[in-house]
């Protein structure tokens, strides 16, 4: 029997700023706490989670793969990787390398597979059908190839188990955040705002996002603009991959009311200071699963008004406010609701979101959850040669 340290391999799709990727980084450097030897295979060219990762002394490799087309050459390598690291666990995460993974895994000494899995819907607007047909085949396929199947969020599990995915499979483990990160930081608000020439007495709302059809950008600017009509001192924020002014498309859906009081930063290295910054947090998304930013902004102490989709409402409970998807009408009435709360009662609501994320969804309570799924669910630690 091998009594070394557990082996775990992770094959990614992507490594580009994302949900599924910052928790990839955050469960890695978790599990590198438990002694266990870990590589993490993007399939794609290197990202900004692929930087971070190399710079805390985990080994990555970007394979360059396109996952719709993958070459046989790359796959191969693919093959190669993961047998030469004698894995105890495969760790896939996203719909293309959960299905590539498994196949590569088969000639690769076949160790126990893991599939990750971070959607709770296929849009038919925004999920190419080349997802669909691989989600279909993954539900097929999840009969035989993964020993477990890990899904993020609750609505991702039964939405996962209507489309065929073997029930008997499917685990739970929600997100965890960092809270040492995640928290007030003094000073952030003013310096923020100072450097966004935003005043500091304006009423802030934020959103942190990736520019996509998921995230209904066209939501949140709508709602902007109504609100601002009503009070000359609210201001926007919006950070993330594509939310700069150089987006054009984006620009055209900003009425010029707006131009000055929304404020586009595109992606940020310090979004704990940026969520300092805000007096209320936005998801104004049509699809998540369990969305990331608004856990980082209740540890912040940031009350939320989100989008009931996904797992959003029963993360915020009762400290926040959710109102149906793609209702810009909705979502001005909630920031409205919180604009009338005085400041102390603001700052209430902001503690009780800090409090409910430190009691349900520490980094170190999800790593300790998979840790134990990959000792009881997986390990047959037969010596691979």
């Amino acid at each position: 029997m091998n009594t070394g340290p557990m082996r775990v391999t992770h094959v990614i799709t992507s490594l580009d700023m994302g949900g599924a990727e910052m928790m990839l980084f955050r469960l890695v450097r978790g599990l590198d706490q438990q002694n266990i030897i870990q590589h993490v295979i993007c399939l794609r060219a290197a990202g900004v989670i692929s930087n971070r990762l190399s710079q805390t002394g985990i080994q990555v490799t970007c394979l360059e793969m396109d996952p719709v087309q993958p070459s046989p050459l790359k796959f191969i390598q693919l093959v190669k990787l993961i047998r030469a690291q004698k894995s105890d666990i495969l760790q896939t995460w996203m719909y293309h390398a959960d299905l590539l993974g498994s196949l590569a895994a088969r000639f690769a000494g076949n160790p126990p597979v893991f599939w990750g899995i971070h959607n709770a819907g296929l849009a038919i607007t925004s999920t190419k059908q080349i997802t669909r047909m691989v989600v279909r085949s993954l539900a097929v396929l999840s009969r035989w190839f993964p020993r477990r199947i890990v899904v993020c969020s609750e609505k991702a599990l039964n939405f996962h188990a209507t489309l065929g995915f073997d029930n008997r499979k499917l685990v739970f483990i929600p997100n965890g955040f960092d809270l040492g990160l995640f928290d007030h930081i003094p000073n952030a608000r003013k310096t923020i705002r100072e450097e966004l020439d935003i005043p500091e007495n304006a009423f802030l709302i934020g959103l942190v996002a990736r520019y996509h059809p998921d995230k209904d950008p066209a939501n949140f600017i709508r709602a902007a603009a109504l609100l601002a009509e009503k009070y000359p001192d609210v201001y926007f924020l919006i950070s993330g991959g594509g939310f700069t002014p150089q987006n054009n498309e984006l620009s055209r859906l900003i009425p010029a009311s707006l131009k000055t009081r929304l404020k586009l930063i595109g992606t940020r290295a310090d979004i704990p200071r940026i969520m300092n910054a805000l007096d209320v947090f936005t998801l104004s998304s049509a699809s998540e699963a369990f969305p990331l930013t608004i856990g980082e902004a209740m540890a912040c102490r940031i009350p939320c008004v989100a989008t009931n989709v996904g797992d959003t409402g029963k993360i915020i409970g009762e400290t926040g406010l959710v109102v149906p998807r793609e209702d810009s009408s909705a979502l001005v009435e909630a920031w409205d609701r919180i604009m009338s709360l005085t400041v102390q009662e603001r700052s209430h609501l902001g503690d009780l979101a800090r409090e409910r994320i430190v009691a349900n969804y520490s980094i170190e309570a999800t790593v300790q959850k998979y840790y134990e799924l990959y000792l009881n669910a997986g390990l047959n630690r037969i010596e691979r040669s």
